[in-house]
């Protein structure tokens, strides 16, 4: 987990370029954050919390704020070989959203059940879910209505498609998130590393 609050750091400041300056400063007071030689807290409040809390206290996050909270989602956090890291990594960020309950920031992880997370992770404030079971039709059908719905204002042709065909309901027949995805890959619109509907 070395590397990880860089990585979580260069996709915020292509989310939030505002940050950029914040971390760069960050970087140069403390060179260990990104040669690994500064700790996952240091790391974490250095190049992500804080810059990320200033940018939101200054006001330019605003019109950004209205569309809801923002996101960082971890995948893999069981992949780890590092247990005491990931530990740490779970223990520091429950603390930050002890400190910042109202934060517009959350955090989603993705994980194969391993006993060191849920340990950290049953904790009041945290929802724990189960997606074995989980069948993601209605997620897809929502995501697809959504994004067909933001492209129809932009473009006729789609706002043609929709009104006349009711295409969305299709979703409910489509098998996995990927193809899904796919599907709209075309209305996206790529921002940095990110991709905007």
């Amino acid at each position: 987990m070395n590397r990880f609050a860089v990585t979580l750091a260069s996709q915020l400041v292509a989310a939030i370029p505002a940050t950029a300056p914040l971390i760069q400063d960050a970087i140069r007071g403390e060179p260990g954050l990104v040669t690994g030689d500064a700790s996952l807290a240091s790391q974490l409040d250095l190049l992500i919390l804080d810059p990320f809390q200033t940018v939101l206290d200054s006001g330019l996050l605003e019109a950004t704020r209205a569309k809801g909270p923002f996101l960082i989602v971890v995948d893999g956090l069981d992949e780890c070989e590092d247990k005491q890291s990931v530990e740490d990594f779970i223990d520091h960020m429950l603390a930050f959203f002890k400190r910042h309950p109202s934060i517009p920031l959350r955090l989603f992880i993705a994980s194969q059940v391993e006993q060191h997370i849920r340990e950290c992770l049953e904790t009041d404030g945290v929802h724990l879910s189960n997606l074995n079971d989980h069948s993601p039709d209605n997620d897809i059908e929502k995501f697809l209505d959504a994004s067909f719905q933001r492209a129809a204002k932009r473009n006729r042709v789609i706002r043609a498609y929709v009104a006349s065909a009711k295409s969305i309901n299709c979703a409910a027949s489509i098998e996995g998130s990927v193809y899904a995805l796919e599907i709209c890959g075309g209305l996206r619109k790529r921002q940095g590393s990110l991709y905007t509907l």
